[in-house]
């Protein structure tokens, strides 16, 4: 048979290039009759029977900065079992993608799961003895990460048999940010918001960004803060500056990124593995990652939460879309290498741009060959 993805016990799906596999069962007779007596484990579905058998359900952690819940996508059987399955994976820990800081559990160590009932909005989650050692804070955490995992309302967080406590220290982190809906667009002499008849500028950006001749631009959800590349190379525009500031002026950069913390991330076109992330004052930092030094970039996009990285690259192989996790200096935010990197399959044709739809979906944008 040709398979085309596979799902792990631990229900991380991986969608594969189709590949021709066999596979060895062995026969006994009984009664005159031959049956299995042996066969590899697992099961095999299409892809319509997969769809009906298997649910999507994402695990949700912590940026480390504990603004953002970010999902972690997983796929399991659609059975009266999938609270319990998903509660015990949201203990295991986040996919090895997600390591390295790139998210944080605020469970405690070796913390495990009795029972988990859900009725009418609300979540009872019975936990080991060791949930008890969990700070004031961690158990806002760890209610807020149960509460996103099942879609939920209201968590109650029960060790043996009786309330833990879980005090709300402060604001709720958000689940999946959202944008602005309204396009941004520029021309020569705009830049800003599209309305039915007109652009709709944004104070003490739109002016500055096009006197520095921007080709391309991306701006902070609060509209103070915007990335552009320009003729000299990439920059930074703040509300209020008198013009921009040139962060980057290494040859051949493609359209930037920013994150929620107000790093913007340039590259050459040329190489993968020159990405650098800039404070707004123009100091660098160097990203380190696996990505092949050999690949055109087409683009690279910052997940809204900030944790993930997504590139679009040409390759002598193929087309490659990545995404890596954003791992970060402590306390700072300052990104310093991506972790394992996550491929996911791209449709064939010249790449032109991929972004983020929202927490946990992306779209790429390529041109056919009839169309080059």
């Amino acid at each position: 048979f040709t398979s085309r993805a596979n799902v792990d016990v631990r229900g991380r799906y991986t969608e594969t290039p189709p590949a021709l596999q066999t596979l060895g069962f062995t026969f006994a007779q009984e009664d005159g009759q031959w049956r299995i007596s042996s066969g590899p484990n697992g099961v095999v579905l299409s892809q319509a029977s997969f769809n009906l058998v298997f649910t999507e359900r994402a695990l949700y952690f912590f940026d480390p900065s504990y603004a953002f819940l970010v999902p972690d996508v997983r796929w399991f059987p659609s059975r009266s079992t999938v609270p319990t399955r998903i509660v015990n994976e949201l203990l295991a820990g986040p996919a090895s993608w997600l390591q390295q800081g790139v998210v944080l559990n605020s469970f405690p160590i070796a913390t495990a799961l009795d029972t988990v009932t859900i009725e009418s909005g609300t979540a009872t989650v019975e936990l080991s003895q060791e949930a008890l050692t969990a700070s004031p804070a961690d158990r806002d955490r760890m209610r807020q990460q149960l509460a996103a995992t099942l879609d939920v309302t209201t968590v109650v967080m029960r060790v043996g048999g009786l309330v833990l406590t879980t005090p709300e220290v402060g604001p709720g982190a958000v689940k999946n940010p959202q944008v602005e809906g309204a396009v941004l667009v520029g021309t020569p002499s705009s830049f800003g918001f599209a309305t039915a008849d007109a652009v709709a500028t944004i104070d003490g950006i739109s002016d500055t960004v096009v006197a520095a001749g921007a080709t391309a631009a991306t701006l902070a959800a609060d509209k103070q803060t915007a990335a552009i590349l320009a003729p000299d190379g990439v920059s930074v525009v703040r509300a209020g500056d008198a013009s921009a500031r040139l962060v980057d002026g290494r040859p051949g950069l493609i359209a930037p990124a920013l994150d929620p913390f107000r790093f913007v991330w340039s590259v050459p076109a040329s190489s993968a593995a020159a990405i650098v992330a800039f404070e707004v004052d123009g100091t660098d930092h160097v990203v380190q990652s696996g990505l092949p030094a050999d690949a055109t970039v087409v683009s690279i996009d910052v997940s809204r939460d900030g944790t993930r990285l997504l590139v679009y690259a040409s390759t002598s192989v193929g087309n490659k879309l990545f995404v890596g996790g954003i791992i970060r200096q402590q306390g700072s935010n300052v990104p310093t290498a991506l972790g394992e990197l996550l491929e996911l399959p791209v449709p064939a044709g010249r790449p032109i741009d991929a972004t983020w739809v929202d927490d946990r979906t992306v779209a790429t944008v390529s041109r056919g060959a009839e169309n080059s």
